[in-house]
């Protein structure tokens, strides 16, 4: 699992298997390359976007896509 927070509060995402993790690295002009679970760092900004069972929204990720700065 993993806690991400924005304007409305803090979420709880589960991260499976099947979950894709990308370092967007277009602030620094590079392309984006594939990442993992260790990539996911505190007080990194991601995307997430959650898988659905039948058009309701679970708490798994399909998707994790983490800003990478010049900084990381």
């Amino acid at each position: 699992m993993l806690t991400v927070r924005d304007d409305s509060g803090e979420h709880r995402v589960r991260i499976t298997e099947a979950t894709k993790i990308w370092l967007d690295r277009t602030s620094i002009k590079r392309t984006n390359e594939g990442g993992s679970r260790a990539d996911c760092k505190q007080g990194r900004q991601c995307e997430i976007k959650y898988a659905y069972d039948g058009g309701t929204r679970t708490d798994r990720a399909e998707w994790i896509k983490i800003r990478v700065s010049g900084s990381d």
